[in-house]
């Protein structure tokens, strides 16, 4: 490589180097607060949230808690958006499981949701809920029943009055459970990532252009 060329270039790729990054994935959790159930059991119970921030958007996996009564109870998850003004669902299924099942009656257990890179627009509101078929349904980890503290503002718990477990009907009317005592949170982890897709920051940007310009003006002089 000519002498000329070397110092741009070099200049190029500290300046790439030094373009302030984005964290790899954001969590988002509740499960170090949540240690009860929400005291009855329903069929459909879901988590309503907003993305962490508008650069980390992409929804990677969800992981709920519950616990359920005896005999063994399919269930499968949905991710939807949420309109929270007349606390229904909108819009088409963006992410469903494949049905799943208990082991009989069991304790409290987590099972994680690997939602595969859903792009959430940060200006809405979603919600990952759970259905279980058949009555009874389970009894969902929640948190904020024993502190003063919300784990997470930014949603809250809710149920569903339907059995939502074959279809997933925009008409219903949820519930939030404790609403008076200011709603509770269900004991869930979000793990996001950055967009692919999003335009790089004016920082990146400037710093990119001073790269190639010192490239250019260095081929021009030769």
């Amino acid at each position: 490589m000519p002498p000329c060329l070397r110092a741009p270039l070099l200049a190029f790729l500290l300046a790439g180097s030094a373009a302030p990054g984005l964290a790899a994935q954001v969590t988002v959790s509740t499960e170090a607060y949540a240690n009860a159930g929400i005291g009855t059991y329903a069929s459909t119970g879901g988590q309503t949230f907003v993305v962490p921030d508008a650069n980390h958007n992409v929804l990677q996996s969800f992981r709920v808690g519950f616990d359920t009564p005896g005999g063994s109870r399919e269930y499968v998850a949905r991710l939807m958006q949420w309109l929270p003004g007349t606390q229904q669902l909108a819009g088409p299924t963006l992410f469903q499981s494949a049905v799943g099942a208990t082991a009989g009656s069991t304790a409290w257990s987590y099972v994680t949701f690997d939602v595969g890179g859903v792009v959430l627009d940060p200006t809405a509101t979603y919600i990952f809920f759970l259905s279980f078929a058949g009555d009874g349904g389970a009894s969902f980890a929640t948190s904020g029943l024993d502190t003063d503290v919300d784990p997470y503002p930014g949603g809250g718990t809710f149920l569903a009055d339907d059995n939502l477990f074959a279809s997933a009907d925009a008409a219903t009317t949820w519930i939030e459970p404790f609403s008076v005592y200011g709603g509770v949170d269900m004991g869930f982890t979000a793990q996001f990532t950055p967009d692919a897709t999003v335009t790089p920051e004016p920082a990146t940007l400037a710093l990119l252009g001073t790269g190639l310009a010192g490239m250019a003006g260095a081929r021009r002089r030769r």
